[in-house]
Order: structure tokens, then C-alpha cells, then sequence
């Protein structure tokens, strides 16, 4: 009698978990068919746009919103501040990690990694070292470059040993310059922007008006950091858009520059140290804090425009504020270089990025958000849908999507190096 209980109650058990299992099983399709056909509730900022803390966020979350809508190919993720360089494809899979830390890095034809930290470094995909530049008083940071010629374009800082008084209390200023080292790996231009811009003015705004916090240094404490260059984007023939060829502000070889702390956004010609062009207060009255402004290449959409995200952290009196304090929503903005005019804008309510971030424009139209200090990754399409989320566990340095990565084969047979 023992026996025939316990084969029923075996019986019963087996039953409840089968149904379970099938409960659980038509759960994950409705859920999957719900990303699929519909547009997800904002993420709750409470939980995922809150702002990271130590670097820190949360577990990694990723959205497949819409996949046929999505732009193909990988994301190359930099964290901050942590050994940790991951390429992922569009279903958050980690197609390769580097076991670096960076400020940023970019992916070179042959998939070596062009990254900078205080020096520059280009490593192989085994991560060895093949090029490195240092050099003593200067911290090379955020954004760098390398062109098919193999010239390298980077900005760097340095203490001035000058001196400003803000509330009383004074700081040494520090001064970004963008430096170009030759295809020998010579320092062949340095260009100061103390040679275009009075020291050390902030913007249209006096420095001695602002809050100090606006000019944190990732260095030390007492110093300020007077521009906070944070992106440099190279012209190139084979990229230009025809309808700015017979402009001279757009020549091969010129740069466009970006500068946080003086809200502006210029095109330098840095062989003969001229300011070409400038879009700053005067042109977009709320501009505060821009970042990463990139000019669309030949054949995107939006070709010839310049879009960028700009951290919009202002109060009604125009004075700029940091972390949160006044916060408004950050907005990411495609301008007319040659009107000057908005013609695209996406921004919502929870798009609270109060520093970093990047927007980047691909083949299909749609644009590649990265909220930094959030760590969080956006693709909407130009309706203003978003198509496409990543939640990191970390901070983000740097985003940028590949899709066309001529070496994918190197990275998948190369062995990944072990740690």
C-alpha cells in the first residue's frame, strides 16, 4: 500500500512540473512575439536610468525590439575604467573581449585596436603592443584617430601652470591640443587651443559665473580643465559628401572638433592653424555640453549633416550645473552645417545623460545612442522608435557600431587571449 502511494504521489508530482514547464514555455513566446511586435514601456528610472555608481550598474539586459528594423553588424563597447573591451552582435553576444582599459578605442582595417589612455596604444588581436606614443607632461584622452595613411590625430592635455580664481578658490588650468603624429610615428603637429581661443574663457559664459563642478578634471582636483575637447573627426575625400566639396571649411584634411567646456563644436584647418567654422550659444541657444559631434558620411542618410548629443544640463538662467542639479533631458541633434539649422532632433524624458555620450548615424537611417554614464545603448530609426536597447553592467567610455568589419574572419580564428 506504502508502495502504490508513493508511485502516485511520483505520478501527481510529475504532472504538476510538466505543466509548469509548458506554462513557462508559452510565457517565453508571448513574451518574445510582444518584443517583437511592440514598442517596449520606458525603462523605469528607478532601476536602469539611474545613474551608475563606482562604475557599477546593473545585470546586462538586451532588447531586440525590432531585429529586421535593426542595423546589422557588431558594437564595440569601451567600460570605464575597467579591463574591459567587448565586440558584441545585435543579440548581446560577446563576439570578442580585449582586456584593456581606455578612454577609447576604434577598430583599424586590419582588427588592430587603436585605443588611448594617458599614452596611445594600437595592439594585435593577441593584445601585444605594435605602436605606442607618450609623451612626458602630456595625457592623451578621449578621442583619437588613425587615417588610411597611417597617421594618428589625438588630443592630448597639459598643465599650463596658469592660474584662474573661481569663488574665491584658485585652480591651475589645464589646455587640450590636438597632436598629429606622421606614418613614421613622429610628433609632426601640435596644435594649442589657447591658439585660437582667449585663455581661459568658457564659452560665452565668464568662468568665474559657473559652477565649479561644470569643470571637473580627470586629473586632479585643483585643476581646471578649461575645454574638455572629448571628439575629433577627420574630413576625407572618399567620405565627403558631394554638396560641401566647393566649401573650404570642409577640405580633406580638416578637422571637426568638439569642446565641452566652451560649448562649442569647429572645424579647424590644423595645418594652418585656422578656426574655419564654429557652432556654439549663438547658434543653438540651449546648447550645453556637447559631445562627439561626427559629420555624416557619403552615401548615409543625412549625408553632409552633423550630428552629435549634447548633455543639455542647464537652469532658466543659462548657468551651466552638473549631476542632475537642473538637469533637462539630453537631446541628440543633426545640424545643417551650412544653415546651421536643426533638422533632426530625438530626445524623451528619461534621455537623462548629464555627461559622455555619443550618437552615431548608420547606413539604414537609424542612429546608435550611447547614454555613458548610465550604460546604456539605443538604436532608433529616424520615426524615433527605438528599435534596439543594450544595458551594460558597467559605465561606458565609447560606442561605435561596425557594420561592415572587413577582418571578421580574424577575429573569429585568431585565439582569444586568456586572463
Amino acid at each position: 500500500m506504502l508502495s502504490n502511494n508513493k508511485f502516485l504521489l511520483l505520478k501527481y508530482a510529475w504532472w504538476v512540473l510538466s505543466a509548469v514547464f509548458i506554462l513557462l514555455g508559452i510565457a517565453s513566446i508571448q513574451q518574445y512575439y510582444t518584443l517583437q511586435n511592440q514598442t517596449p514601456q520606458p525603462i523605469s528610472k528607478k532601476t536602469n536610468f539611474a545613474r551608475c555608481t563606482q562604475h557599477d550598474c546593473w545585470t546586462r539586459e538586451i532588447q531586440q525590439i525590432a531585429p529586421l528594423e535593426t542595423s546589422p553588424g557588431l558594437t564595440l563597447i569601451v567600460t570605464s575604467k575597467t579591463p574591459q573591451i567587448e565586440l558584441i552582435d545585435n543579440t548581446g553576444a560577446i563576439i570578442k573581449t580585449w582586456h584593456q582599459i581606455a578612454h577609447r578605442a576604434h577598430l583599424l582595417d586590419n582588427c588592430n585596436l587603436l585605443t588611448n589612455l594617458n599614452s596611445i596604444k594600437e595592439y594585435n588581436l593577441n593584445e601585444s603592443i605594435n605602436i605606442e606614443h607618450s609623451i612626458e607632461g602630456e595625457n592623451f584622452h578621449h578621442d583619437l584617430l588613425k587615417n588610411k595613411t597611417g597617421e594618428i590625430y589625438a588630443i592630448s592635455e597639459n598643465d599650463t601652470q596658469k592660474k584662474i580664481k573661481i569663488k574665491n578658490v584658485s585652480y591651475n588650468v589645464i589646455e587640450d591640443a590636438i597632436i598629429k603624429f606622421d606614418s613614421n610615428n613622429q610628433q609632426a603637429i601640435k596644435w594649442n587651443f589657447s591658439n585660437s581661443w582667449k585663455p581661459f574663457t568658457c564659452g560665452l559664459a565668464p568662468c568665474q559665473s559657473i559652477n565649479r563642478d561644470f569643470f571637473y578634471s580627470h586629473m586632479d582636483s585643483n585643476l581646471l580643465d578649461w575645454t574638455h575637447a572629448n571628439s575629433i573627426d577627420l574630413f576625407e575625400e572618399e567620405t565627403l559628401p558631394t554638396r560641401l566639396k566647393n566649401h573650404p571649411e570642409f577640405l580633406p584634411g580638416n578637422l571637426l572638433i568638439t569642446a565641452r567646456n566652451i560649448t562649442t563644436i569647429f572645424i579647424l584647418d590644423i595645418l594652418n592653424n585656422k578656426v574655419l567654422w564654429t557652432l556654439d550659444q549663438r547658434d543653438l541657444l540651449n546648447l550645453t555640453g556637447p559631445h562627439e559631434a561626427k559629420l555624416i558620411p557619403k552615401d548615409f542618410p543625412g549625408e553632409g549633416n552633423i550630428i552629435f548629443l549634447d548633455n543639455s544640463y542647464n537652469d532658466p538662467n543659462g548657468r551651466y550645473y552638473f549631476n542632475g542639479k537642473y538637469a533637462v533631458p539630453a537631446r541628440v541633434i543633426e545640424i545643417d552645417p551650412l544653415t546651421k539649422k536643426i533638422v533632426w532632433e530625438y530626445s524623451t524624458p528619461d534621455l537623462m545623460n548629464d555627461q559622455g555620450g555619443s550618437a552615431q548615424r548608420l547606413k539604414n537611417g537609424n542612429t546608435l545612442i550611447s547614454l555613458d554614464y548610465y550604460g546604456q545603448v539605443l538604436e532608433v530609426d529616424p520615426n524615433k522608435k527605438i528599435v534596439w536597447r543594450y544595458q551594460h553592467n558597467k559605465q561606458i567610455n565609447w560606442v561605435k557600431k561596425y557594420e561592415q568589419l572587413k577582418c571578421l574572419n580574424l577575429i573569429t580564428t585568431v585565439p582569444f587571449k586568456t586572463h
